[in-house]
């Protein structure tokens, strides 16, 4: 009789309650954005106001060990300008490097992270400023002209001096 009462009330039990439904993501916002564990997240930039890191192209990028990176930029505008270098153990008063992101295996896909001033900018390689310049050809000296019939062509012969006598 007791197992009985006891299975009804069970049945009662399961029978009033429901099946739990999830809570919308909404009710937890609260937790990141007022959290006092964590840093609140930063205000995401719809709209980007433009930049002068946006004219470099990224040309180089040198590990000096250490996590300290020597990096070499491009201004887009005008490629014929000064490089500007930033290296992470020399402090630069314009330019300073947050991060480097190198893939093994694939350097065409390393971007440096620049800050200048509250600016900061990812950069990357940009390949139609990594061509290769084709080396001016040196002037070489005219050489003889090699005849082009198959005739031997003579050579100087050493002189050999003529002993005279009394010398060695």
């Amino acid at each position: 009789m007791k197992t009985v009462i006891a299975l009804l009330a069970a049945s009662a039990a399961i029978s009033m309650g429901g099946v739990p439904k999830k809570v919308p993501l909404s009710h937890y916002e609260s937790l990141w954005t007022k959290s006092p564990i964590t840093n609140p997240p930063t205000p995401v930039i719809s709209n980007p106001s433009p930049s002068r890191l946006d004219d470099f192209a990224l040309i180089g990028v040198t590990s000096l060990g250490d996590n300290q990176y020597r990096v070499t930029l491009i201004d887009k505008k005008a490629p014929e300008a000064e490089r500007i270098y930033v290296s992470s153990d020399t402090p630069n008063p314009a330019y300073a490097i947050v991060k480097v992101n190198r893939t093994p295996g694939d350097a065409m896909s390393t971007t440096v992270t620049l800050r200048s001033g509250n600016d900061v900018r990812t950069i990357g390689f940009d390949p139609k400023f990594l061509t290769v310049a084709k080396p001016a050809t040196p002037a070489t000296p005219s050489a003889a002209p090699i005849p082009s019939n198959n005739s031997k062509i003579p050579r100087p012969r050493a002189t050999v001096p003529t002993p005279t006598p009394g010398r060695p």
